[in-house]
């Protein structure tokens, strides 16, 4: 019985340690951009009555369908950015709380799951998301375990709502459901009739197709050029397999592949009979999903491998396919592991986490040791809160508390977590949007991308006529807020 308690315990340590890292990394203002556009979309169909509106792409619904994050607005509503950690975090909770209570998978295939893959450098790198910290696609994977898990369990109901929730994630989530699905009707041996496969592709393409159709009415109705971002990408796809990029492809297709075959690797070393048909089952249906993550990710560039196919938000959909196939294939069978290859679990583990620092590492430039350790003082200095001192947060943080609520602001991107709970604008985009900022506060560091670009912008906002400069801190705003200014930074008034 006390064996028993100790897992669930040790679960739940490190899900709160996760949390209390990725909070301290969101406060220190480790997250900028898309983060921050997220938490608009969450709340402005209510606040300001714009239906998936962000400010820097304006009305999203015409880009993507992310109709998931309008149920997000309870909590960012009340909590702001944390909100949106949160619900994913339990999220992820309640897919961990169902496969802990699944009797029908083997305790080896679920620690392996958990240890492995769940709280290893490459289930952080995924959590932590490094510079945009938040993505709606960043659901995909504990959506896609809580399908499989409610279908293995015969949940009706949880799994109608996990094919509901997937749905409403983005437009392209019929491909990931499509592949799982003929990857359970394979593995199952029911393959042999032809009818099952063409009733979940015809299905899956009815549902894409639908999914389309919505996205290209938003455009229409919105005015968004969503079907030349689509045309561009094509364009690209096309020019870079001209100029030869096939093998880069393949060779970010193998590193994606070792990387996945990392996170479960007890399993493959001790099991590699009982998985070799997920091998097979997996190389063919995720087929459509790379030329879908390798499309999307043109628009980046064929040079930006950033933004490729280890970038969470795709990279979440692979990972989602990879341990659906693994559950479904391992689901109720009888699997004994002799001492010495329980024993051999531990250094497999090593092994496994070795492999997923080190193509993490060269693919992402991701170093899991300050992240990590991030509240510790010698990793403190490398977050971008270190550039303000203490009296200019303090400043700022009084600066957002005494401005009019939902005021308009204009600022490095990195000091979005300080103004979460105003209007935010982006530097390049608010002209475009038509979009005055009431108050521009940008810190002038080198180490901020978007200093100059900030500085250079406050310039063209002529309906700002006063300037307050205190050491690094820049701020224009009209007289409205000068007592606001004083208050906070305890000067005289600024001056023109």
């Amino acid at each position: 019985m006390r064996r028993l308690k100790v897992l669930p315990l040790c679960l739940a340590f490190l899900a709160f340690l996760f949390l209390t890292i990725k909070l301290y990394l969101y406060d220190n203002l480790a997250y900028t951009s898309d983060f921050f556009g997220f938490l608009q979309m969450s709340q402005t169909w209510l606040t300001q009555g714009k239906f998936m509106f962000e400010n820097a792409w304006g009305y999203h619904s015409g880009i993507h369908n992310y109709y998931f994050i309008l149920l997000f607005a309870p909590l960012t509503l009340l909590l702001a950015g944390k909100g949106l950690v949160l619900g994913l975090f339990l999220l992820w909770s309640l897919t961990v709380y169902k496969l802990y209570k699944n009797n029908q998978l083997n305790p080896f295939v679920k620690n392996t799951f958990y240890f492995s893959f769940l709280f290893s450098p490459m289930g952080f790198w995924l959590w932590d998301h490094p510079l945009y910290g938040w993505h709606l696609e960043l659901l995909f994977l504990p959506l896609s375990l809580l399908l499989v898990l409610s279908y293995l369990e015969k949940n009706k109901l949880l799994f109608i709502a996990s094919i509901l929730a997937l749905f409403l994630l983005r437009e392209d989530a019929p491909v990931l459901f499509c592949s799982i699905a003929l990857g359970y009707i394979y593995i199952n041996q029911e393959h042999r009739n032809l009818k099952n496969y063409v009733k979940i592709v015809a299905a899956s393409l009815l549902a894409l197709v639908v999914s389309l159709l919505l996205l290209k009415w938003n455009q229409n109705y919105f005015g968004v050029d969503g079907a030349g971002r689509l045309s561009s990408s094509l364009q690209q796809f096309q020019s870079s397999l001209a100029q030869g990029a096939l093998p880069l492809y393949w060779s970010n297709i193998k590193n994606t592949l070792l990387l996945l075959g990392a996170s479960a690797l007890p399993l493959f070393a001790l099991l590699p009979r009982n998985l070799f048909k997920s091998l097979v089952v997996f190389s063919i249906v995720s087929l459509p999903l790379y030329f879908i993550l390798i499309l999307a990710a043109q628009n980046y560039g064929l040079d930006d491998i950033y933004h490729g196919l280890f970038w969470p938000p795709r990279f979440n959909l692979l990972v989602g396919l990879f341990w659906s196939i693994i559950f479904i294939t391992l689901h109720k069978q009888n699997i004994s592991l002799s001492s010495v290859q329980k024993i051999s679990f531990v250094v497999l583990i090593f092994f496994a986490y070795m492999i997923q620092i080190d193509v993490l590492q060269k693919n992402q430039k991701y170093n899991i040791t300050p992240r990590l350790f991030s509240m510790m003082s010698s990793f403190k200095a490398q977050l971008p809160s270190h550039l303000l001192s203490a009296e200019e947060k303090a400043s700022l943080s009084c600066l957002s508390k005494e401005l009019p609520k939902h005021s308009s602001i204009l600022s490095n991107g990195y000091l979005f977590r300080l103004f979460e709970r105003h209007n935010l604008l982006w530097i390049g985009r608010s002209r475009e949007l038509q979009q005055l900022p009431s108050i521009i506060v940008c810190l002038e560091t080198p180490q901020f991308g978007d200093s100059s670009s900030c500085l250079e912008e406050a310039k063209l906002n002529t309906q700002l006529p006063l300037h307050f400069q205190k050491n690094q801190l820049h701020i224009w705003h009209g007289p409205e807020s000068s007592q606001t200014l004083r208050t906070c930074f305890k000067e005289g008034s600024p001056a023109p």
